[in-house]
């Protein structure tokens, strides 16, 4: 189900596609990344614990949210208008929208 997903990723400049058909392939491919993670971490309990193939697998899936506030504290560092951006994503919050008020 990813499949799609990647090839136009990788033939294509996916950021001026048509909207529609990168919401459908996206749509598509999370429900498939996520069926592929879930089938890896039954695959991996056969070699180890449960616990340890469940740890590691909510491990994968909070890792991004690390590598965004990482990216936001390294922005900060030389750019210190972005503070406000990372405390947002830290707090769950949306920085824009509450300016905007």
């Amino acid at each position: 189900m990813a499949w799609p997903w990647l090839i136009y990723r990788i033939t294509q400049d996916y950021h001026s596609g048509p909207p529609a058909l990168v919401a459908t392939l996206s749509g598509i491919a999370i429900p498939g990344s996520a069926f592929m993670l879930s089938w890896a971490a039954e695959a991996f309990q056969i070699d180890v614990s449960q616990a340890l193939a469940l740890a590691l697998l909510s491990l994968i899936a909070v890792l991004p949210e690390y590598a965004v506030d990482a990216v936001f504290a390294w922005r900060d560092a030389t750019d210190a208008t972005q503070a406000q951006h990372a405390v947002a994503n830290m707090t769950g919050s949306n920085w824009d929208a509450w300016r905007r008020k």
